[in-house]
């Protein structure tokens, strides 16, 4: 059983999330930037006290499943930019999106851009200044 989980942007995110699944002792097998995957269905209690430690760390299960598909196309987004770091290539972003996600990539822009209020190429935009800032700080700091 797989959850969505809002606001997992790096590997310290990753950490942070599989130590809250171990430290409630839940049936983890694997933990990625936007989803937890379990060995079995969560009990209520095992998923209200999940939401709620996640919560305490900035984290959020969704449960919405346009929520659901808006948070996806966030991680893959993310994915996107470290493909683009680390790979010469020119894939598009709708063909790397409609291949993490299978949907078209015209539902997921419009439902994106309903959800968000920003278009995703916009939000891509966000991420990529993020990270040359991210990398700024890195250099100037030494």
């Amino acid at each position: 059983m797989e959850k969505v989980t809002k606001n997992m942007v790096c590997p310290r995110c990753v950490e942070s999330v599989t130590s809250v699944a171990h430290e409630l002792q839940l049936p983890v097998n694997n933990v990625n930037i936007g989803t937890i995957t379990f060995s079995r269905s969560l009990t209520a209690d095992e998923h209200q006290h999940l939401s709620g430690k996640l919560k305490d760390k900035g984290f959020e299960l969704v449960s919405n499943r346009n929520k659901e598909i808006v948070s996806l196309i966030q991680t893959a987004l993310i994915d996107y930019v470290n493909h683009l770091e680390k790979h010469r290539d020119t894939v598009k972003v709708s063909s790397f999106l409609i291949s993490k996600i299978p949907c078209n990539y015209s539902y997921l822009s419009h439902l994106y851009s309903r959800e968000k209020g920003v278009t995703i190429e916009q939000y891509l935009i966000k991420l990529k200044i993020e990270r040359v800032k991210s990398f700024s700080a890195m250099i100037g700091s030494h």
